[in-house]
């Protein structure tokens, strides 16, 4: 038997569990292009052969990291590959250079480092399955040269460098993983809470109630972290490691709001579009109270946005991104139009109607200045069918300005 070692040195590995044949023999291919370009042909052929063998698994317990769909693994945790076949010791020789110069691994590269185990008592814990079933999972594994020809005039080690617009030399296979994985979590989207006190906020101070849960949420994700700045969670703070600000609305929103006739706010959901970490999970756990005497208690844990409508309707106004210029044409059409175009850029599905509807909007707080009134509006959104949320859109989206509830909601 053949036996190759892999280790991550960074922790994780980019691609579907576990790593497969036929993505070892591809950056193998590029690692001899690169490094030793006289191996190429029979060489290089030889050892891709070796990889087209019978393969097994010794794995170790790994996790989906939340977010990145990538697989969590201890730097110096080993996982083995069993070839099941003998190879000649000139392809061993030419397979150990081969591995001492290979880097990454995957389409979206992960650190390696690969050799060739000599003496193991390795626990074979991933096999290959005879049928598929929810307990399996499909690896791609290598096919060998003369399987491929079969397919295609493209010669086999030019087809392992490929795209997938080509076809490429690869089998499909079902693999049993007895132990070796651990399913990904449900990924949590959607947290909501409830609030009390004998004093709560108007939904006017929606903006500084997001801001304080923001600020209350970076606290106590500083301190699960023993009080380390530069590991705050970026779901919370907004920002990127280097302090630029993140982009394509992939942090948390803070949305607060009233569902009592009071027009006080009762209600906090934190969503995002992405998913939230374990230590995003756990800091939003500990959220139990905001200054100066409000109470919140934790709903509901979900995947997916909690409410469902036919209409919707203005919450908080909207606050259009740009400034509104007579040469942009009437207000209203032109608000209309920067609300269709929020809601596109979002990728959220469009109404069939939008109406500008009156409400008193002055005493809303939407900026830490004066904002000029006429960039505000309130609107209902009409679709065909259910559309699920709560949303927001526009400027400062993310602390609940722009909110849009059900219109049951908005009475």
């Amino acid at each position: 038997m053949l036996v190759i070692k892999l280790q991550f040195p960074s922790g994780r590995f980019r691609q579907s569990w576990p790593p497969s044949s036929f993505l070892l023999a591809r950056s193998i291919t590029f690692a001899c292009i690169r490094e030793f370009p006289k191996m190429q042909g029979r060489r290089l052929e030889s050892v891709l052969d070796l990889l087209c063998s019978r393969v097994s698994y010794s794995l170790p317990s790994v996790s989906v990291l939340p977010s990145t769909d990538s697989i969590k693994i201890g730097a110096e945790t080993p996982v083995f590959m069993v070839f099941h076949v003998t190879p000649t010791y000139e392809e061993l020789f030419d397979l150990r250079q081969l591995l001492s110069v290979l880097k990454t691994i995957g389409e979206s590269p992960s650190w390696v480092d690969a050799d060739i185990e000599v003496e193991s008592e390795t626990v074979i814990n991933g096999t290959i399955s005879l049928e598929g079933s929810e307990n399996t999972v499909i690896v791609e594994t290598l096919c060998s040269k003369s399987q491929y020809l079969r397919k295609s005039n493209l010669g086999w080690v030019e087809s392992i460098l490929s795209s997938k617009r080509e076809i490429q030399p690869i089998s499909e296979v079902n693999y049993n993983l007895a132990g070796g994985f651990v399913q990904p979590r449900k990924s949590l989207k959607v947290v909501h809470f409830s609030l009390e006190s004998k004093n709560l906020p108007e939904v006017t101070g929606t903006l500084s109630v997001a801001e304080t849960v923001r600020r209350k949420l970076m606290g106590i994700s500083r301190k699960l972290y023993n009080g380390d700045l530069t590991k705050v969670s970026l779901m919370f703070s907004g920002k990127n490691r280097d302090g630029s600000p993140s982009t394509n609305h992939q942090h948390a929103f803070f949305l607060p709001f009233s569902t009592n006739k009071k027009n006080t706010i009762n209600e906090l959901i934190v969503t995002t579009t992405i998913e939230f970490t374990e230590h995003d999970i756990e800091a939003l756990r500990r959220l139990t109270s905001l200054p100066p005497d409000i109470t919140i208690s934790l709903k509901n844990l979900s995947t997916t946005p909690i409410l469902n409508s036919k209409v919707w309707v203005s919450a908080t106004p909207f606050v259009s991104m740009r400034h509104h210029r007579k040469s942009r044409g009437d207000w209203k059409e032109w608000m209309k139009n920067e609300l269709l175009k929020e809601i596109l850029h979002r990728e959220l599905q469009p109404p069939l109607m939008i109406e500008m509807i009156n409400r008193k909007k002055s005493k809303f707080a939407t900026t830490r200045k004066n904002m000029d009134s006429r960039n505000l509006a309130f609107f209902k959104l009409t679709y065909s069918q259910n559309v699920s949320g709560p949303f927001s859109l526009g400027s400062l989206a993310h602390f609940g300005i722009g909110l849009f509830l059900p219109e049951e909601d908005n009475l």
